[in-house]
Order: C-alpha cells, then structure tokens, then sequence
C-alpha cells in the first residue's frame, strides 16, 4: 500500500510542498498502519535540500525517500499526490489513480513572467496584486492536470487553495480510504480518448510558447 508524492521539480516549490506533506503525513500514518510512504526527488533538486529533508522525513516511520524511475514507482503505488506537471501525463499513461493539488499557502513561488512579474515583487502592492492575478487566474483556468487538459474533461480530482496539514490529509485521505474512487479513477484513465497522444499535446504546448 504506496502513497506516492512528487514534491515538485523546482527547489522552491520542492521545500514548500515537501513540507507541507511530511506535516500531512503523521495523520496519515496514524490513520493507516500498513501505509507506506514514498517522495520521487527529482535531480532538479540540489543535494543539501534533499538531505535537509530526508532529515526531518527520518522522524517519521514508513517514509522512504528515492530517486528512480517515476514509472516504476507509479506502477507499485495505489495512489499519487503531484504538483501540476508532467508526471501526471505519465501517470495518466500507466492508468496510475491520482490526485494533482495546487497549494496557494505561499502565492509568491508562482511564476509570472513581464512586468507582472516585476510588479508583484513591490512591497505591499505586490501581494495586493498576486491576490487579484490568483482570482483571475482560477476564473480563467480550467484545468490544471495534464490529464483534465488533454481531454478538457475533470478526469482526475485537482485541488487549488491554501492547505492546512489536516486538510491536506483529508483531502488524501478522502481518496486513499475508498476504493471505488480510486477505482473510478483508474477506470477513467483507461477510457481515455487516444485520439490526442500525449506527447503530442506536451509538444504543440511547447511550440504555443515560441
């Protein structure tokens, strides 16, 4: 019984989210003896924040904290909890049930790109700012996992908003507890339309930046 997380390939968001679910785990751990736990690091991640946190990850039991192939671990796990990103095509394409969460506890590690960018730094200003560009934003995005993209369907649950520890849980947990979601979940993913490839799609979003 593997819980799955990927904490995000960029340092900054890996520290925030990372710890944001170790402080999910304990409930999670408390609620499920046989629950096994593992975080994919990606080499993105500089070594002293990854031993930064495997330090705190060692308090806890049933955590395991690896580098490796994501499809391996996507195909030993029961459910997966991921930043928006493009493991969530891959698990998509190993019919792997998962969960995508955009945690707005710190909406200063969102990438604006121009002067939006700039003006969001102001003090003040720039938080009074970020908030309406967030508003706007969850208006105007529909979807946030690749999977919910490619088909412009709610395939997979996504979540997007400020997260305390025990709501992260039980928004886990919520999941993990009941097999008919997670079996509806991986239903849905293998009725996917295969008439938009997935590499495909990431590629003519690539192109759309250029």
């Amino acid at each position: 019984n593997y819980l799955l997380f990927f904490p995000g390939s960029r340092p900054a968001h890996f520290a925030a989210f990372s710890l944001l679910c170790l402080d999910s785990i304990n409930y999670l751990l408390d609620a499920h003896p046989d629950l096994h736990v593992i975080f994919s690091i990606p080499s993105s991640i500089p070594e002293d924040l990854v031993l930064t946190f495997t330090q705190q990850a060692s308090k806890l039991d049933r955590v395991f904290i690896l580098k490796g192939e994501s499809l391996d671990f996507m195909a030993i796990s029961k459910l997966m909890v991921s930043l928006p990103g493009t493991n969530t095509a891959e698990a998509m394409y190993m019919k792997c049930p998962m969960i995508t969460v955009a945690p707005l506890n710190k909406p200063e590690l969102i990438s604006l790109d121009g002067l939006l960018g700039l003006f969001v730094k102001i003090p003040f200003l720039g938080k009074l700012l970020m908030a309406v560009i967030i508003r706007y934003l969850k208006r105007k995005i529909r979807f946030v996992s690749l999977p919910n993209k490619i088909h412009n369907k709610p395939i997979v649950p996504e979540f997007i908003k400020v997260f305390t520890p025990l709501e992260l849980f039980q928004c886990i947990n919520s999941y993990y507890s009941h097999e008919d979601k997670l079996s509806n979940i991986k239903e849905s993913l293998q009725l996917c339309s295969q008439t938009k490839r997935t590499d495909e799609y990431i590629i003519s979003k690539l192109f759309d930046k250029f």
